[in-house]
């Protein structure tokens, strides 16, 4: 079906009343749309279902009532979404305030930078301690949303990537769930999932992973995903860097047990992993050049990662 013409554009902006045609802007999984001063979202019902979405937006409209940091609904919150139909396919549909804002620049990717991270990680933490819904908009456990099962698409070959997958999720699974230190996290803080508005805040958006899990894990893949980001290519011991500053602004708003930053090497293979999956996952067949290399920045941290660890 083509998403980005046509019937089902048309479709899209009589059923929800669009002041412009919708522009898909974003197609990995959902179906993102710039509408002028409001975003679209599409979510597959085959991906994720409409509970899995009201839980998130649960989540992500009670972390919005407590601070303007992070992306908006538009309308009366999850009970606001809607279902859209086109033949055989629905979707989940929700409308969010479009962020005027623009990505993190090189310049500016320094420890003032990563300062700002850890305190935008840390008043998320703080918020999610405030979080007691009832049962039935409660955030799934990390170990049960549908990105828990992307390590299937991990190849089995010389690598012994689904062995060290296991014993990765062997070390996360032992992990006491306690709180203080467990509970609500977004699960995927990286530089294409905020944007840096004009009067200088850190905007967070894409809430789909979110779940409950270890303060520490959410940590660590903010970590993950600022090492594998391109600015951070020829930074010296850049992680000592990144978490040096990362924990000064973290603290101003939050504090977990230090033996926890114990877990840290294991929760980054762990996600190099899924990453590397999921990258297989939306990339099946032969890889063109940029895919090689992305994939091969991955496998690089992989070995990292696993060295450190003696697997």
């Amino acid at each position: 079906m083509n998403y980005d013409s046509g019937p089902f554009l048309e479709d899209l902006r009589s059923t929800f009343e669009l002041d412009c045609a919708p522009k898909l802007i974003r197609s990995n999984t959902n179906l993102i749309y710039d509408c002028g001063d409001s975003i679209l979202r599409l979510t597959p019902n085959s991906f994720r279902s409409a509970d899995e979405v009201r839980r998130e937006l649960h989540w992500m409209a009670f972390v919005g009532s407590k601070t303007e940091d992070v992306v908006h609904l538009i309308g009366d919150g999850p009970a606001d979404t809607q279902q859209f139909m086109r033949g055989e396919e629905s979707f989940t549909v929700a409308k969010l305030e479009k962020i005027h804002g623009e990505p993190v620049a090189k310049e500016q990717w320094n420890s003032d930078h990563f300062e700002r991270l850890g305190k935008l990680t840390g008043m998320m933490h703080r918020i999610g301690q405030e979080y007691a819904p009832s049962k039935d908009v409660a955030l799934t456990e990390w170990d049960e949303i549908p990105e828990a099962d992307l390590a299937r698409h991990l190849p089995d070959d010389e690598r012994e990537l689904p062995r060290l997958n296991q014993a990765a999720s062997s070390y996360l699974g032992q992990m006491p769930r306690e709180a203080g230190s467990y509970g609500p996290i977004h699960y995927d803080i990286h530089a294409g999932n905020y944007l840096l508005t004009s009067d200088d805040r850190l905007v967070l958006f894409d809430f789909e992973n979110s779940c409950r899990g270890h303060h520490i894990n959410d940590i660590a893949v903010v970590l993950y995903y600022a090492r594998l980001n391109p600015l951070s290519a020829g930074i010296t011991d850049f992680a000592s860097l990144f978490l040096e500053a990362f924990w000064r602004g973290y603290e101003t708003e939050y504090a977990i047990p230090q033996e926890e930053v114990l877990n840290i090497p294991w929760l980054l293979l762990n996600r190099g992993l899924l990453v590397y999956a999921y990258v297989l996952k939306i990339w099946p067949g032969e890889l063109d050049e940029e895919q090689s290399k992305i994939a091969g920045r991955i496998d690089d941290l992989i070995r990292h990662d696993r060295t450190k660890l003696n697997l």
